[in-house]
């Protein structure tokens, strides 16, 4: 296989890696949002995770026009060191996990 090929395939395959992680998020957000709240009606759930999905799909065919070099980047994994991995993963679980379960939990039980 040539350089060019490589680097293209290389590239590819991080762009590919990229959207599929989002992809992977925005479905664990909206089972998280839709499970706490137990029901799929709750209308607010559904304008956050719209609002998000036009989000990436703007950035994504800015990025993929002007810079897919910054997409295939971003979609590969990281060398971390050990406390980088539990910073992150604890900051992870917070943000991606917490945050939508409790607004659903929230929905459900009207606590605010």
């Amino acid at each position: 296989m040539t350089q060019g090929k490589e680097k293209h395939s290389n590239m590819a395959t991080g762009i590919a890696m990229r959207f599929g992680t989002i992809a992977a998020v925005l479905a664990v957000e909206a089972a998280l949002l839709f499970g706490g709240a137990g029901r799929l009606d709750w209308l607010w759930a559904w304008a956050y995770l719209g609002i998000s999905l036009a989000t990436v799909l703007i950035n994504g065919t800015i990025l993929l026009r002007t810079s897919p070099e910054t997409i295939a980047e971003r979609g590969r994994p990281k060398e971390m060191q050990g406390w980088d991995k539990v910073v992150s993963g604890v900051g992870g679980l917070a943000l991606y996990l917490a945050l939508p379960l409790v607004a659903g939990l929230d929905a459900r039980f009207g606590w605010t």
